[in-house]
């Protein structure tokens, strides 16, 4: 029977009954399911950019997927759109896509040398199928050495196969292995006593290249705890100080009736500024020894 070669996305049997999902109205659900398939096609890893969500959904059902849990709603506003939760622990992501298929290229490329050997050499030496089994037998035994070194460090054990492919994706870019780990180490220090849904799954700190924010520079000083915290108000942000000390605002409380020309990224921005500074002496306090 031929393969079936359409793309699929996966849900669990139980996805309706979740909390989460159970009370949602019927468009929302549409758009929780409709954006899950369309990332996996895009592979956008769970990103919906701003623009083609508010044209395909609306304002209203983008702002139920955000705000159907406290702590981690289904959609998550973040820079230029929207984040789809925990979407690398349950679809295949990009990383996952591309390392796949490298593995068949590897498989054809070893099979065709094989085949190449058998019909036109059978004599003892070494054919060139075995010199390129073992060089990628030794590289990924080599990632697959330090991946587990990586995961037995990293402070949140959630999703290995997906993290497993991020970090082969990343150690292809410009961030050596030894660097890799060393960042790694900082983050688990940096996260000692946080509350686990506070620590950034290991697909996601990979994926979004964090190791950058915990790679040892000596042209730049650390961080006081007032600077740290004049640089997320600058911004506008607050997950870089819910990561470090678990503490994060309530929900967003929008506009009732909701103005058609608000600014929803501006809106939130000064949300946030207004709580970092309400709360900036518990806060100082909350990040000694965490910067």
């Amino acid at each position: 029977m031929k393969k079936d070669a359409r793309l699929y996305a996966k849900f669990t049997l139980d996805f309706a009954d979740s909390h989460k999902i159970m009370p949602l109205s019927d468009a929302a659900f549409r758009c929780l399911v409709e954006a899950t398939l369309w990332s996996r096609a895009q592979m956008s890893d769970g990103f919906l950019p701003s623009r083609y969500a508010v044209a395909r959904w609306s304002l209203g059902v983008l702002e139920e997927l955000t705000s159907n849990d406290p702590f981690n709603p289904s959609l998550k506003v973040v820079d230029g759109g929207y984040q789809i939760h925990d979407f690398a622990e349950h679809q295949d992501t990009k990383a996952d896509i591309e390392a796949r298929r490298e593995r068949n290229r590897l498989n054809g490329q070893k099979g065709g040398l094989a085949k190449s050997k058998r019909a036109g050499k059978r004599l003892g030496k070494r054919s060139a199928s075995d010199s390129v089994s073992e060089n990628v037998a030794e590289t990924e035994t080599h990632i697959s050495n330090k991946f587990d070194e990586f995961w037995s460090i990293y402070p949140r054990k959630v999703g290995r196969k997906a993290a497993s492919s991020a970090y082969a994706k990343a150690i292809k870019s410009d961030v050596s292995e030894d660097a890799l780990i060393a960042a790694v180490k900082a983050y688990a220090e940096a996260m000692k006593g946080s509350d686990p849904k506070f620590i950034a799954h290991a697909t996601t700190w990979l994926n979004q290249g964090r190791w950058d924010e915990y790679t040892d520079n000596p042209s730049t000083p650390a961080q006081t705890p007032e600077e740290f915290l004049n640089q997320c108000w600058e911004q506008g942000v607050v997950a870089p100080i819910t990561e470090r000390t678990g503490r994060k605002p309530d929900c967003i409380i929008w506009p009732d009736p909701y103005p058609e020309d608000l600014d929803k990224k501006k809106f939130v921005a000064e949300f946030h500024r207004k709580w970092i500074k309400e709360n900036r002496d518990e806060l100082v306090q909350a990040l000694r020894g965490r910067l």
